[in-house]
């Protein structure tokens, strides 16, 4: 029972404050220092188009600056351009340092910061227009579609966190906890392009005039349309895509490519690729709040429970190895799935006094 007071509280508050309102608007910066932020950033971006012909590099550098929120304090940041390496990638793990700051959903835009509620779900029309659970946004800038090809949006959905995205050309994409991702209010006409950082299921809508690549720093994905995951969390040691159906192509870091045919597993760890047949549903039933475990270690399995539901949880040696299989019901509180999981595995947990979780053997 001490284990609920912390932890249930504040899903019980969570849940309740869903109810209530829908989004937050964080406190503007000046637009000089939002434009330049992301000018900042779409010069990266057309730079790593010329990186074969032209060796500029870039690098991002981010300041912090204090901004007071309705339920609480947040911290963004304003990008700078400096000389260092180049790409959108690039782009994506120097905002690294930002999205770890964060608790709430943030969409940040060329003209807006703006705080979600959980589960939100961002829809954008053909000219780039935002909504966000079906009420339209009128401060997101909403230009011409031309304009919009350019305009970048970076959704930060930190750990405990969830929602969902349908892009301009239909695409739809789940994003799940601790993830962040970069991409334009509208494609361009040639090529659709997102850069990836943590987990996301793709439903990409076919266009075969325009092939839909995700970028993340271990891999890229091509696709025409396809429905896919890809898993690619800094803090991991291997990285992975899982084909639902379709067929995509995967090019690694090292320029190996790989073709998928539905219902394989394309791993990459420490610069090796693998390639194995699966269970998909093992591994995008996380959009579905479930958890399906097939003998897997209890120290993985830990991991990716205290990135669901953003809570600290550390288990002893002992623990991790263990291996356990069955079904975790991830809608309700962490207290019912550790009381799950010390059933299967026979473990025990403690709540400490930072409101974290120690496991250790009965």
């Amino acid at each position: 029972m001490y284990r609920k007071d912390n932890i249930s509280n504040n899903y019980f508050f969570r849940k309740a404050r869903r109810s209530v309102g829908l989004m937050k608007k964080i406190e503007q910066v000046s637009r000089k220092e939002i434009d330049d932020s992301w000018n900042a950033v779409e010069q990266i971006l057309q730079a790593s188009e010329q990186e074969k012909i032209k060796k500029t590099r870039y690098r991002l550098v981010w300041t912090s600056v204090a901004a007071v929120l309705v339920l609480g304090a947040a911290v963004f940041s304003t990008l700078y351009l400096i000389p260092s390496e180049s790409s959108l990638v690039a782009a994506l793990h120097e905002s690294s340092m930002l999205a770890d700051s964060t608790t709430e959903i943030s969409l940040i835009t060329s003209s807006n910061h703006l705080k979600l509620e959980d589960e939100s779900v961002l829809n954008y029309d053909s000219n780039g227009k935002v909504s966000i659970n079906k009420q339209q946004v009128q401060s997101v800038r909403n230009v011409d579609a031309a304009k919009n090809e350019k305009e970048l949006n970076h959704i930060i959905v930190p750990k405990g966190r969830r929602m969902n995205i349908t892009f301009e050309d239909g695409t739809k994409i789940y994003v799940n906890a601790g993830s962040h991702v970069i991409y334009p209010a509208v494609f361009d006409k040639k090529r659709r392009e997102i850069a990836v950082e943590g987990e996301v299921y793709l439903d990409v809508a076919r266009d075969p005039k325009r092939p839909f690549i995700v970028k993340t720093g271990r891999f890229d994905v091509k696709v025409l349309g396809t429905v896919f995951n890809v898993t690619a969390y800094k803090e991991d040691k291997s990285a992975s895509v899982v084909l639902v159906k379709g067929c995509v192509e995967v090019e690694t870091d090292t320029k190996e490519k790989v073709m998928m045919s539905p219902d394989q597993r394309v791993s990459i760890t420490d610069g090796k690729t693998s390639t194995e047949k699966v269970n998909v549903f093992k591994y995008i039933c996380w959009k579905d709040n479930l958890m399906y475990l097939k003998n897997d270690r209890t120290g993985d399995v830990l991991n990716r429970v205290a990135r669901y539901y953003g809570v600290n949880i550390r288990y002893d040696e002992q623990v991790a190895d263990i291996p356990i299989s069955g079904k975790l019901d991830l809608l309700g509180d962490i207290n019912s799935v550790l009381d799950v999981i010390e059933e299967s595995v026979s473990v025990k947990s403690v709540c400490d006094s930072s409101g974290g979780f120690h496991l250790s053997l009965k």
